[in-house]
């Protein structure tokens, strides 16, 4: 396993997965800048309401959007260059070259988070956020806003094994964001995979309904993707 996910990354690093990873913070700390100071007077903008301001298009739009192409991503080396073929003829465990990819990709996902805190912190000293930080609120938004993302994860890099058009994928994720703007608030958004990030992240949700839903969705998109990657003929 420890082969596979240095391969994957020997891939990954020279591809285009990290634009998304930096394009994504650095739009939603620029939003903040922006839209920061009309929630509060010069002075009196607290850290809470910045990283909150900075969450709303992050967690709702620029990182589930981000992680569908961090997914397609994964997959363009194989499409473009016939290496699916190849990986069927090589003596390697398509499970495991499975999981390298959707580990890549989840790693992906909390650089992307820990650049949105660091970019909040900048964001937070340009403006003049006033009081204490509130790191450990900070720090676990930013790491379940990751872990709401597994379920997103896994159903786009299903997706991006079988769709050779990066173009195609990214306008089903585009078109899967927009409901959850729509239905944020609706009690049926716990069940939306593309609202899970902000129901955290905006502290509209939390508890063990949330980690259950996530974590079923998960493991279910984890598993179907999987078999069906393990099962493909993919030399043919």
């Amino acid at each position: 396993m420890a082969n596979l996910l240095r391969a994957e990354g020997r891939k990954l690093i020279r591809s285009a997965l990290w634009l998304p990873v930096l394009a994504s913070p650095l739009l939603a700390v620029a939003w903040a800048v922006v839209a920061g100071p009309a929630r509060a007077p010069a002075g009196h903008l607290a850290w809470a309401t910045l990283f909150h301001v900075a969450a709303f298009p992050y967690a709702l739009l620029f990182l589930p959007l981000a992680v569908g192409v961090m997914a397609a991503t994964a997959c363009q080396v194989e499409h473009s260059a016939g290496g699916w073929t190849q990986m069927a003829a090589l003596p390697v465990s398509r499970l495991g070259v499975y999981a390298a990819k959707f580990a890549w990709v989840l790693a992906a996902v909390f650089v992307s988070e820990a650049l949105f805190v660091a970019g909040g912190l900048l964001d937070g000293l340009v403006l003049g956020a006033v009081g204490p930080v509130p790191w450990a609120d900070v720090c676990a938004t930013a790491a379940l806003g990751g872990a709401a993302c597994i379920p997103i994860a896994a159903l786009q890099l299903w997706v991006g094994t079988v769709w050779e058009s990066f173009g195609a994928q990214f306008a089903v994720s585009a078109i899967l964001t927009i409901p959850a703007f729509i239905g944020l608030h609706h009690g049926a958004a716990l069940w939306y995979p593309w609202d899970q990030p902000a129901l955290v992240m905006l502290g509209i949700a939390h508890g063990q309904a949330t980690v259950a839903v996530v974590a079923g969705y998960g493991t279910l998109l984890l598993a179907v993707g999987a078999t069906h990657f393990v099962r493909r003929d993919w030399a043919g």
